[in-house]
């Protein structure tokens, strides 16, 4: 049986092998991690009436309990599933925010 597990956005490489290592050990294959505003997006094109073109361009706002992530994203293809580009991929220079505060990060 295979499994499409989401991992946070920020989720360090250690953590995601540890989710891989924990869904195969529990018996999926194949796995394959998705971050999550990604599957948000995914989400959002199948249950929102939202049906993207490629080129379409659109923001993703994860918010969680202690972060909040804004991703942008453009349709790069579409297959059975819509693909999807960061328009601005993470450089690892950027801010989070936390409940009353911004943090660099």
């Amino acid at each position: 049986m295979s499994l499409l597990p989401s991992v946070p956005a920020a989720s360090s490489d250690a953590g995601k092998d540890a989710t891989l290592r924990a869904a195969e050990k529990a018996g999926f294959f194949p796995v394959k991690l998705i971050e999550e505003p990604e599957a948000a997006a995914l989400y959002t094109t199948h249950t929102c009436d939202f049906a993207p073109n490629i080129g379409d361009a659109f923001i993703v706002c994860d918010a969680g309990l202690a972060t909040v992530n804004l991703t942008s994203y453009e349709v790069d293809s579409l297959t059975r599933w819509p693909m999807f580009k960061e328009l601005v991929p993470t450089t690892g220079k950027c801010a989070y925010l936390t409940p009353g505060k911004a943090s660099p990060r």
